[in-house]
This record gives C-alpha cells, structure tokens and sequence, in this order.
C-alpha cells in the first residue's frame, strides 16, 4: 500500500520464575482498540514524565499502567486491580520499549525499570543484555509467569509500543514473522 512503512519491532519475555506456555495472540481487532487506547494515553502525555491510567480489559478486569515517559522511550509497570497511591499493588508486569533515537531516553528508561524493587532478584547481566538489544525494543519481565501465560500485559505492552511508533492518525497493525 501507499504511504504504508513496516517497521520490525523486537519483544523479548523475562520471567523471574518458572516458565509457562506462551499466551496465545490477540485478534487484529483486539490488538487495535487496545492501540487506539493506547494513542490517547500519549496525546494526553506527549512529554518525558510520570502517568497513570487504568484499563478495563476484555475479561472486565482493571489493569493499571504507572508509566514513565523518557522522550520516545517508556517504561511501565503493570498491576491488577484498581490503583491506590496507599496501597500496594499486584505487579502483573513490567514493561520497558527503547525507540533507539536517543541514548540517553533509553538509559533513563532503562534505569527506571532497574529501580522497581519487583524485579529486584533480576541479575544485572540480564540488564547489561537487554542494553545491547537491537532498537527499537520491547522487554516484557514477570515476576510471575501466570502473568506471562495470561497475555493481557503483552497485548497492552504491545499496544503502547506500537501507539508511540505509529504516525498521529495511523493505527498501525501487528504481523507475525
């Protein structure tokens, strides 16, 4: 198509304990009301900062996003249940996308996700090896693999990477290779 550009984007899972079996993928649809989503969290935060926002999932769940924005570059932690600044949370996930077009938002990025203490049993070699990923990048970690088997933080993950990828107006698709 015309105007049409693919870009390939590199997840990668982390868990922290025992494995499970990968979570099936979501339907195009899904996966593009979760980017729509996703988009107008950004347009209501288009700078480097701190975010929060809950979701209602499919399943009518509550999923929370505590989000940091470091240019083009963002981490996140994933949580379930509705989110309270006094009470501590059920981390589902963390996320963590490097765009590649500024180091520094990347290390920044990079050190946010260092300093969640849920992952704090995660070797430093693992971190030294998610830094030499190729860009742009999406890391998943899971401090517990139910979560990695349940795949609502990766199709949310998946989402706000795409979202800040994609051009304002674009809803930009997901293609297995």
């Amino acid at each position: 198509m015309r105007g049409m550009s693919t870009t390939r984007l590199a997840i990668h899972s982390k868990l922290l304990n025992e494995s499970t079996n990968p979570p099936p993928g979501p339907s195009a649809a899904e996966q593009a009301d979760w980017t729509r989503r996703m988009q107008l969290l950004l347009a209501a935060h288009p700078f480097s900062g701190r975010f929060h926002k809950d979701f209602i999932t499919a399943g009518g769940e509550n999923l929370h996003l505590q989000g940091w924005r470091f240019g083009t570059t963002i981490a996140g932690v994933w949580s379930v249940g509705e989110w309270r600044e006094d009470a501590p949370q059920e981390i589902a996930g963390v996320s963590l996308f490097m765009r590649g077009w500024n180091a520094g938002d990347d290390a920044q990025a990079l050190g946010a996700v260092q300093g969640i203490e849920a992952l704090a049993p995660f070797p430093r070699a693992d971190f030294n090896e998610i830094q030499a990923k190729p860009r742009p990048c999406l890391v998943m970690f899971y401090p517990d693999a139910r979560w990695h088997a349940d795949g609502r933080v990766e199709l949310a993950a998946t989402a706000l990477a795409m979202a800040i990828m994609a051009a304002p107006g674009v809803t930009p698709s997901v293609e297995p290779i």
